[in-house]
């Protein structure tokens, strides 16, 4: 039972049904691009469905064996997240240089990068829980003796000068007879 396997899984699954909702939302395409668009533009437009559909299904898998606590999840992650976000950043950046800057050319270039920055940190989870297991390498310290309880604050301590619980108030009042009262 990997630990960083099973804390990465939810984000990789919510991931991959963003990836699929967008891709069925979109309806594979429907893209709309100037007749003057190069092959590769209009190319890199149907990647990116395609990526949608077969990423978004790999992240959803990837997450149900992070789920079962498998570290190879974390080496799939490294590589279906890393595809993804070359992908997506390929595409942005051919519609960046084809003059098509609108919010999907950001929003595509934005998560290429957040894509790529996981598949790095899935790559440093699977690393570090090669010799651990995935547990945790901190060692617990033997217990400490608590230290004598602290003095109370002279503000805490009741007056002399006041009533105790159940006697009468003073008759000229709670500040008259604190005033009174010797240090």
């Amino acid at each position: 039972m990997n630990r960083y396997a099973k804390l990465n899984a939810p984000t990789v699954t919510f991931a991959g049904a963003v990836m699929l909702f967008w891709a069925w939302y979109t309806g594979g395409g429907g893209w709309s691009y100037p007749a003057s668009a190069s092959a590769f533009f209009v190319f890199t437009l149907h990647a990116f469905d395609w990526m949608l559909l077969i990423g978004g299904a790999a992240m959803v898998a990837v997450g149900i064996v992070c789920y079962a606590g498998a570290r190879v999840g974390l080496l799939l992650e490294t590589i279906v997240s890393a595809l993804c976000g070359l992908v997506m950043l390929m595409c942005a950046g051919t519609w960046l240089a084809g003059g098509a800057l609108g919010i999907n050319t950001i929003l595509v270039g934005f998560f290429g990068v957040t894509f790529t920055s996981g598949a790095r940190s899935a790559w440093v989870m699977y690393r570090a829980s090669d010799a651990t297991g995935g547990q945790s390498s901190v060692r617990a310290s033997t217990p400490v003796v608590p230290a004598a309880p602290p003095p109370p604050h002279p503000a805490s301590q009741a007056s002399s000068a006041l009533p105790k619980d159940g006697e009468p108030p003073p008759e000229e009042g709670y500040l008259a007879a604190l005033s009174k009262e010797e240090d």
